[in-house]
């Protein structure tokens, strides 16, 4: 999806919740930490990943507090970011 709009509608069309959304920070519209605190609204269960080299210590702080989301800091590698999927997937929730 090009938006957090976007997004949501793909997410809401789906019978079954996604295992994770995976998202940048920066996007049109919403930011991705805004999507994320919706997605966990609707979807609780499902986990989220945030790619972001713009998060503030409040942000963070926030963030920190859920074990469904991570952080992702860019830049990062292919092999980082499968990892963290990886590790992520492997989680109960």
């Amino acid at each position: 999806a090009n938006s957090a709009e976007a997004a949501m509608k793909i997410l809401a069309q789906q019978k079954l919740p996604f295992d994770l959304v995976f998202t940048d920070y920066s996007m049109p519209g919403r930011n991705g930490w805004q999507l994320i605190r919706e997605v966990a609204a609707r979807w609780p269960l499902t986990k989220c990943l945030l790619a972001s080299g713009y998060l503030d210590d409040t942000e963070r702080a926030e963030i920190a507090k859920n074990p469904s989301v991570r952080t992702l800091n860019k830049p990062y590698g292919i092999a980082e970011a499968t990892s963290v999927i990886s590790e992520m997937l492997k989680r109960q929730a």
